[in-house]
């Protein structure tokens, strides 16, 4: 079993502050976390580029993975 969800970082570039959105998996039985991806814009083309890299046949992070806990979060973004 493993669970997934965003947070959020405020970074200061020369555009002024920007918030980034990482996403992060975890295994619940070995508590061991898999940064899967960072973005400033977390749509459904970045989600599906996710879920093909977790998932991935030979050394996805969700390899032999049966239950994903998921969260909806405050934006609406479903997840995985």
């Amino acid at each position: 079993m493993a669970a997934t969800d965003f947070f959020t970082v405020e970074v200061w570039t020369v555009r002024g502050l920007v918030t980034y959105y990482v996403l992060f998996v975890m295994r619940l039985k070995t508590r061991s976390v898999h940064i899967a991806g960072v973005t400033t814009a977390p749509n459904g083309a970045y989600m599906k580029q996710v879920a093909r890299n977790l998932t991935d046949v030979n050394d996805g992070f969700l390899l032999n993975i049966r239950y994903l806990i998921r969260a909806i979060t405050e934006s609406g973004v479903c997840m995985i």
